[in-house]
């Protein structure tokens, strides 16, 4: 059996030949979304009972100033409790039309916590759009995220790791320089 986009060919139940060849490659495929969904669950040292939507919107909008990767109206963040936080009750957490489905440029962050346990789960939803300065990758939306955590803990973003480094990391591997 074949399946599509991949490049490869074969026969169906039917015996028919068929081939994937000839379409479109899938780099100039119009995407079914225009949404990147990112799910992320950590452990926490204590619960968080009654979590602000205002303060994580605020950490958002602080990490994407002290980082310089983002403009502040780029992203959004809320806050929700949800007991029983496990990555499937993250994905299966309805999307929120008016906060989710912007035709804006942007990033939304849904930050939920379990009420009773230590543990917070993270839903980034950013922008793919078929207009390239609308879109903003799962990548660069996930470190506004976890230098949001670094203001919600009341530090500053960490900018002195090699990920956020330009250039080469010297020292890492002895036979660069």
């Amino acid at each position: 059996m074949s399946y599509p986009g991949f490049g490869l060919s074969g026969s169906d139940s039917t015996s028919r030949s068929f081939s994937y060849r000839s379409r479109k490659p899938m780099d100039t495929t119009k995407l079914p979304s225009s949404r990147l969904s990112l799910t992320y669950i950590f452990d926490l040292p204590a619960a968080v009972t009654e979590p602000s939507s205002a303060v994580h919107d605020n950490a958002v909008k602080r990490a994407a100033i002290l980082t310089g990767l983002l403009e502040p109206a780029d992203v959004a963040a809320r806050a929700v409790a949800l007991r029983g936080l496990t990555l499937e009750a993250v994905h299966h957490s309805a999307f929120d039309p008016d906060f989710h489905l912007s035709e804006d440029r942007g990033v939304r962050y849904e930050f939920f916590y379990d009420p009773e346990a230590p543990m917070m789960g993270l839903r980034v939803v950013t922008s793919l759009g078929e207009d390239e300065s609308k879109s903003i990758d799962g990548v660069l939306s996930s470190r506004i995220a976890f230098h949001a955590m670094e203001v919600l803990e009341g530090k500053a973003p960490t900018k002195d790791s090699p990920a956020a480094r330009e250039g080469k990391v010297i020292g890492v591997n002895p036979c660069v320089q």
